[in-house]
C-alpha cells in the first residue's frame, strides 16, 4: 500500500515538473506588458515568478515536497481572492467596466490542484470553501457593477461549480481505481518479503499451460532455516526471508518469475533457451546465497531442484518434479543443485 502512495507521489511529482515550466512562460510572457502594470500586477507576477522557480528546483530535489505544495496552494488562492476582489472592487469602479480577467481563465486549474493535492474529503471541502469566499466577494460587488456583467459573473461561478463537481467524481473514480488495484497487488504479493506469493504462481501457471513454450522451474529453500528461527527467533528468521529475497532478485532478469512459495521454499520460473542456461542461472543464485553475510546469522546455504517442461506437460507437473528434484538435493547433503531429468533425477553438483 505504500508503494502505490509512493508511486501517486513520484506521478505527482512528474507532473509539477511538466507544468510548472509551462506556468513559468505564460509569466514570462506576460513581461512584455511590463509598464502597463499597476503595482499589485507587478508585486503578483513577480511573487509567482520567485514562488514557481524555487518551488520547481525544490521538487526537481525532492526537497519539503509537501511544503511546497501546500505553499503553492496557499499562495494561489490569496492570489485568486485578492484578483477577484481588485477586479470587482477596484478596477471595476475606476473604469466603470468589468470583464473577466486573464487570470480567470486559470481558476480551474487551481481546483484541480487542490483535488491532486488534497486527499478524501479535505478536496472537496476546500474547494466549496474557496469557491464560497470567491462567490461572496462577487455577491459583495454586485451594486457596484454594470447589470450586463451580473449574467457573465453568474456563468463564471456556476461553470466553476460544476468543474468542482466533476473533479469531486473524477476523484472518487480516481481513489475506487487505486484501491482496487492495491488490494489486486496485495492479493498477489507475499506481504513479508513483497515478492510474488504462491497465488501469483498459480496465476502464472494458467498462463503457462495455455501456451506451448518451454520454461524451467527452479524449487529451492533454505538448508537447516528452522534451526535459524529456533536458536535466534521468528523475527531473525523473517529479516533472512528478506535478505534472501533481496538478493535473488538482484540476480534474475527482468523476464524471470520469482515468488515466495511458502515458509522458507522459494520459486524461479525462467523461459531460458536450453536447460544449462537455466543450470548456469541455478549455480549463480546459489553462488549468491551461499557467499552472502546474512545479519546475525551469518553464512546459510540452500538446495535447489530443477525441472525443465515437456510439451504437453502442466506446470503443477513441472512444479512436482522440481519438488522431488529439490527432496533429493537435501537428501543428498543439502547445498547442492538436482535436476529432473526424463529418466529420473540426473545429480549436478555444484562445489562450493
Amino acid at each position: 500500500m505504500y508503494s502505490d502512495l509512493s508511486t501517486f507521489e513520484n506521478q505527482k511529482r512528474k507532473l509539477y515538473l511538466y507544468v510548472i515550466p509551462i506556468v513559468l512562460l505564460s509569466l514570462l510572457f506576460g513581461l512584455h506588458s511590463w509598464n502597463e502594470f499597476n503595482f499589485l500586477d507587478r508585486t503578483i507576477v513577480a511573487s509567482y515568478l520567485i514562488l514557481f522557480i524555487s518551488s520547481y528546483f525544490l521538487i526537481l530535489k525532492r526537497i519539503f515536497f509537501r511544503v511546497v505544495e501546500l505553499t503553492i496552494f496557499i499562495s494561489v488562492s490569496i492570489v485568486h481572492l485578492l484578483l477577484t476582489y481588485w477586479s470587482l472592487h477596484v478596477e471595476s469602479v475606476q473604469s466603470q467596466h468589468y470583464s473577466i480577467s486573464d487570470a480567470a481563465v486559470w481558476t480551474p486549474m487551481i481546483y484541480i490542484y487542490i483535488f491532486i493535492t488534497f486527499y478524501g474529503i479535505y478536496g472537496i471541502v476546500l474547494s466549496i470553501v474557496l469557491w464560497s469566499m470567491t462567490t461572496a466577494i462577487i455577491l459583495s460587488s454586485l451594486s457596484i457593477i454594470q447589470v450586463d456583467m451580473i449574467n457573465s459573473l453568474i456563468n463564471y461561478q456556476l461553470a466553476m461549480f460544476v468543474y468542482i463537481v466533476i473533479l469531486f467524481f473524477a476523484r472518487k473514480g480516481l481513489d475506487a481505481s487505486v484501491r482496487t488495484s492495491m488490494l489486486e497487488q496485495m492479493a498477489f504479493k507475499d506481504m513479508l518479503t513483497g515478492i510474488e506469493n504462491r497465488r501469483a504462481v498459480h496465476q502464472l501457471f494458467e498462463k503457462l499451460n495455455s501456451e506451448s513454450k518451454t520454461y524451467s522451474i527452479i524449487f529451492f529453500d533454505i538448508d537447516y532455516f528452522k534451526k535459524v528461527n529456533d536458536q535466534y527467533g521468528h523475527s531473525v528468521g523473517d529479516s533472512v526471508l528478506i535478505e534472501i529475497s533481496r538478493i535473488i532478485s538482484c540476480g534474475l532478469n527482468k523476464s524471470d518469475f520469482f515468488a515466495r512459495w511458502g515458509g522458507e521454499e522459494f520459486i524461479v520460473i525462467t523461459k531460458k533457451e536450453t536447460i544449462d542456461k537455466t543450470l548456469k542461472l541455478a549455480e549463480k543464485l546459489k553462488l549468491l546465497i551461499s557467499q552472502h553475510q546474512f545479519k546475525v546469522v551469518g553464512k546459510l546455504t540452500a538446495s535447489f531442484g530443477i525441472s525443465e517442461s515437456q510439451p504437453g506437460q502442466l506446470a503443477e507437473l513441472v512444479l512436482e518434479q522440481a519438488d522431488q528434484a529439490l527432496y533429493s538435493a537435501k537428501a543428498s547433503g543439502r547445498n547442492k543443485i538436482m535436476m529432473f531429468g526424463e529418466q529420473g533425477e540426473n545429480k549436478k553438483e555444484i562445489p562450493s
